[in-house]
């Protein structure tokens, strides 16, 4: 989830059924919705295995096909700022320059908390540039 928009995602390589993200993070929008991405055979697979109503993604889909709207009372504010986010992205060049841009901010990140002592629990070599841990030297 918190590298969506930053890192490409290749979803049949991956064999991925269902993505799940939100807005905030990398897309730089605000909390308050998700979305998902998923094989439509998949999601009809789980009719019926629902443990809430209001997380029940079959039912949700079924509504948007007829009547164009959520279940419950759609987060207006946060779609209206998505939007925006997803414009924003697009004008920055994609994911690919906002994670180039999120990789140099790390750079300068590590670089600076590397002079106040602190290093990467991680191996650079394995280390994300979207969420790093540290620890004192």
């Amino acid at each position: 989830m918190s590298s969506f928009g930053a890192l490409p995602i290749v979803f049949k390589e991956g064999g991925i059924d269902f993505l799940i993200s939100s807005p905030n993070k990398c897309l730089e929008g605000v909390p308050g919705f998700c979305f998902v991405f998923c094989q439509r055979q998949s999601l009809m697979d789980c009719a019926g295995r629902a443990r809430s109503s209001s997380l029940d993604l079959l039912a949700q889909l079924k509504t948007f096909e007829t009547s164009g709207q959520f279940r419950y009372t759609s987060p207006t504010h946060a779609i209206l700022t998505f939007e925006q986010a997803l414009a924003e992205l697009e004008s920055e060049g994609g994911v690919a320059a906002r994670g180039a841009r999120y990789r140099a901010n790390h750079q300068v990140l590590c670089a600076g908390l590397a002079e106040l002592g602190l290093r990467p629990y991680l191996d650079p070599a394995v280390q994300s540039f979207i969420i790093t841990a540290y620890i004192r030297s």
